[in-house]
């Protein structure tokens, strides 16, 4: 199967923030407070993601016309002695 890598668009964003979510309650399970997790608003994360689409910096993996990852990242600028 291949896996296409891809600006997101703003339709991507429900299936992302599900992505999000279900893979904290999944990663995070007994480490951080059920509570918590169970808190979630996906609501809430779908707002956030779309002040995060405006920003730019942010790719999906699509594979099948399924979305399966995300990432968020940020231009790394490296001053000319290499730091």
């Amino acid at each position: 199967m291949q896996i296409i890598i891809r600006n997101i668009t703003e339709q991507d964003i429900p299936q992302v923030v599900d992505i999000q979510v279900e893979g904290w309650k999944t990663a995070y399970k007994g480490i951080i407070d059920e509570a918590f997790l169970n808190s979630m608003d996906k609501k809430e994360r779908i707002e956030q993601r779309k002040n995060d689409y405006q920003k730019g910096h942010f790719i999906v993996a699509e594979m099948s016309s399924e979305i399966v990852g995300f990432c968020r990242y940020d231009e790394m600028v490296v001053s000319p002695d290499g730091e």
